[in-house]
């Protein structure tokens, strides 16, 4: 913050933002707290920059990122010139003050010459790397399309932009600019005025693909989701996702029924990202004369790619198509695919073109064996409702063998829990299923590490409440209890981890559950209470009548055991004072030793953790004494008048420390 600070002062600005550059390069590019990289972006807005820096001097400092031709540093300058572009929801989360100096928000154009002469000085610079020799051109024309919206529309820099148009498509398709032209006429054209619109037609028209060629590369290739394909082809009132697609599926007829032009474009469309390759694919398959010569095309075309630059999605989109009307060949095409040099490693992402039958079950067994796609590629069976034609039996085969593979463990959980999404908690599963869900919870490794991975808790969870229910499950979750329960209690895993499973497992086998985690010991491990009483209160979910009888089996153990375990008051509505539960009650009133219950109620009163007074959380909870002092057991009451004196002096001395503390950190000087 006192770089940035510093850099408010024009001769101060350079070497402040220099040396802010250097930390930039030196953070995590994901870094999101405290960020320097925004920070230092700050500095290059043309609005509440901070800075009275001049343009040029701005783009000095860009000009040395960019063109050092190292590709972290270029990135970080076209951050840069990201924000020297940005024409709208200006924003700033850093201060402006500094000290005692007056000072205002920075650099702040004050008529239209100023404006267009900031935006000029960027994008003329875009421009000038955008054509250059430079590795990184192709950034600086995908930033430039990305403005180009914002500054046609809010900036009205319709000469430059035109210009810019005019020179790069000069020297070659311009698809992002294409792109965005199409998006700001969808969405801004009818506000504008006819000139300005016509002068944005003309460039639609001058950077429109002409050829076969470039229109099946612009339509299928344009974009970094089929979602900016719809927002920029599509009629407001019609479908855009149909006209999309059907679109490229059209351009991809016309390309599979012309050899020459589909063996030039299979370069590109075989070693490119683009959203609309599997519509193109479906579409080369509507057109091709010869599938199984074409399919020989495409292989023989991967072989010359890098692996690690080609894209499958033309031939998935071309199996499905294919598939439609020539099941015979599709199905050959796969059983091939299994053990083909090049494609057996993504075989299962091949296999979830189509539906998969009995066939298609058989060749992901014989992939599995085959061993040379990596487990990952087979979570695809998850996705699409693919898995959906497999049978039950199947599937289970599938997941057990997956599970024998090398982190094939996360895979399965995966694969299962999609299939059983959406199923209700009352809907009977076989049992192949169920016992498998089983085996997947089982075998799983609950550590501090794997519970930080995305949603895994979640998903383990929804598992549990379909697998483990009646009494096939109740074994299973009797050892997973046990599991858990020896995790936390040897600090495997945080009393905050797996609180949905825990929710799940005290829902589905209630009893299972208090026993596993309550019914072995005198007195329960406090890192179990602390795991049972967080987020989920996984104790809430177990109905109290059940809690009752389980109590009632060994009285003079479990009713002190579950007090601990419990939280025993509440607030009936977020004003009101804090009561005691209704199950709390029940168990101060038929203990045979009351003061044993309440002694350990008292305990929860005191919070692990605290915003704010202590002293203030105490007050709150002495209502709960003071309710008790009136109460028909003598022995209650009794301990509530004794009590309430007790803790009120508890309260006093406590908020006596907390002024002493406040006032030692008001004295002292810093």
């Amino acid at each position: 913050m006192l770089l940035r600070s510093l850099a408010y002062d024009k001769h101060l600005f350079i070497r402040s933002a220099e040396i802010l550059c250097k930390f930039a390069l030196s953070e995590k590019l994901d870094e999101n707290v405290n960020s320097i990289r925004n920070l230092l972006k700050s500095l290059f807005y043309i609005y509440l920059s901070g800075t009275h820096a001049s343009a040029d001097q701005r783009l000095s400092v860009i000009k040395k990122l960019v063109e050092s031709n190292i590709e972290e540093e270029v990135d970080l300058g076209i951050s840069l010139l990201d924000a020297a572009l940005e024409t709208t929801h200006f924003s700033s989360l850093y201060s402006f003050e500094f000290g005692a100096r007056p000072r205002d928000y920075g650099h702040h154009p004050t008529n239209r010459f100023e404006i267009r002469t900031w935006y000029k000085l960027f994008i003329d610079y875009s421009l000038r790397v955008a054509i250059s020799e430079s590795p990184f051109a192709f950034k600086l024309k995908e930033l430039i399309a990305s403005k180009f919206r914002g500054l046609w529309v809010n900036a009205g820099m319709y000469d430059e932009l035109e210009k810019v148009s005019k020179i790069i498509s000069s020297k070659g398709s311009w698809r992002e600019g294409w792109l965005a032209v199409r998006t700001t006429m969808r969405f801004d054209g009818k506000e504008m005025e006819p000139n300005i619109y016509e002068r944005l037609n003309n460039l639609k028209l001058q950077l429109e693909p002409n050829s076969l060629i470039e229109q099946a590369k612009f339509y299928s290739m344009s974009g970094r989701s089929i979602y900016d394909l719809v927002d920029a082809i599509s009629d407001i009132d019609n479908d855009g996702y149909t006209t999309v697609e059907q679109k490229i599926q059209l351009l991809g007829k016309e390309v599979g029924s012309q050899e020459e032009i589909l063996s030039e474009l299979l370069p590109e469309i075989l070693g490119n990202d683009g959203p609309g390759l599997f519509s193109l694919g479906q579409g080369i398959a509507d057109g091709a004369i010869n599938h199984e010569e074409t399919w020989i095309d495409f292989c023989d075309t991967l072989s010359n790619i890098d692996d690690s630059k080609r894209n499958y999605q033309v031939l998935r989109g071309f199996l499905n198509r294919l598939a439609e009307f020539n099941l015979a060949l599709t199905e050959k095409i796969l059983d091939q695919s299994v053990t083909d040099p090049i494609l057996a490693s993504i075989f299962p992402f091949l296999q979830t073109s189509i539906k998969i039958n009995s066939l298609g079950v058989t060749r992901l067994r014989k992939s599995l064996e085959y061993g040379e796609a990596p487990i990952w590629q087979y979570q695809n069976i998850a996705y699409g409702r693919v898995h959906e034609t497999i049978s039950d039996e199947d599937l289970a085969e599938l997941l057990g063998l997956i599970l024998l593979k090398e982190n094939g463990l996360e895979v399965a959980i995966e694969i299962l829990n999609m299939r059983i999404h959406g199923i209700s908690k009352e809907t009977i599963i076989s049992d192949c299923i169920s016992y498998v869900g089983q085996d997947l919870l089982l075998k799983y490794q609950f550590s501090k590490v794997n519970n930080k991975k995305d949603q895994l808790d979640y998903k383990l969870s929804k598992i549990i409440q379909i697998c483990f229910k009646g009494v096939s499950g109740k074994e299973s979750a009797r050892i997973l209890c046990e599991k858990l329960a020896d995790g936390y209690k040897k600090i495997k895993i945080f009393p905050s981890d797996y609180q949905s499973v825990l929710a799940s497992l005290s829902k589905t086998q209630p009893e299972v559950f208090l026993n596993g985690f309550l019914g072995k010991e005198q007195q329960v491990d406090g890192r179990l209470i602390e795991a049972l009483s967080r987020k989920g209160k996984a104790l809430s979910f177990i109905n109290e009548e059940i809690i009752k009888k389980w109590c009632e089996v060994n009285p003079r153990a479990r009713y002190p055991v579950i007090a601990s375990a419990i939280r025993p008051f509440q607030q009936v509505d977020k004003d009101s004072a804090w009561e005691w539960t209704p199950l709390a009650l029940w168990i101060m009133d038929n203990y045979y030793d009351p003061v044993v219950i309440l002694n350990i109620f008292r305990r929860s009163f005191y919070p692990r953790a605290w915003w704010g007074s202590l002293a203030d959380r105490l007050q709150s909870c002495l209502c709960l004494i003071t309710a008790l002092k009136t109460h028909s057991n003598l022995l209650i009451a009794e301990w509530a008048t004794e009590e309430e004196e007790k803790f009120k002096e508890t309260i006093r001395l406590e908020r006596e420390n907390e002024l002493k503390m406040e006032r030692q950190r008001n004295e002292r000087f810093e």
